[in-house]
């Protein structure tokens, strides 16, 4: 991969179902930006399954795009992934664009296909090719960050946060 003008890399968290459930539940999307994620066109990562309204219509496919992350009324915010070395837009897109939205045989450990999946295993190759730092062991990620999702979370419901537009935390 190249280097040259730093791209920051995040995962953004939306939350699932209905406010009035104990359980949390949260949909992991990469997003990366040359700017500061709550710019008009950052670009997200993910795949879906879904195209009539949210009813599953179709097998997984891939859903890149260039979004407005604030316009999600289920984001939460954002966790951001520390770079090991710099890596520009056009070398982090090559190297997501060898992912299918298939699970090609990738291990979930146990977890199921969704975008969350997704998320995880371009992660993990991005992990295994010496490009990010973890806070955790790869295989602790997903209960690190929905940890750190519920803890995010109660957080927007303190009163002051309503002032801050996205929050933007370190993984």
């Amino acid at each position: 991969m190249t280097t040259s003008s730093t791209v920051n890399v995040g995962i953004a968290i939306h939350r699932l179902g209905d406010k009035v459930s104990r359980t949390a539940s949260y949909q992991w999307n990469l997003v990366l930006s040359t700017g500061s994620f709550d710019a008009r066109d950052v670009r997200v990562y993910t795949i879906s399954n879904t195209k009539d309204k949210g009813r599953t219509t179709c097998p997984w496919y891939l859903d890149h795009r260039k979004a407005t992350l604030l316009q999600s009324s289920a984001l939460q915010g954002v966790f951001q992934v520390p770079l090991i070395v710099p890596l520009t837009l056009a070398a982090l897109d090559e190297f997501i664009g060898q992912f299918s939205s298939t699970r090609d045989g990738y291990n979930t450990r146990g977890r199921g296909w969704d975008s969350t999946a997704y998320t995880v295993r371009t992660l993990d190759s991005l992990y295994e090719a010496g490009c990010i730092k973890l806070p955790c062991r790869m295989d602790e990620l997903v209960l690190y960050v929905e940890h750190r999702a519920a803890r995010l979370e109660s957080m927007r419901e303190q009163p002051g946060y309503g002032s801050m537009k996205l929050a933007v935390l370190p993984l």
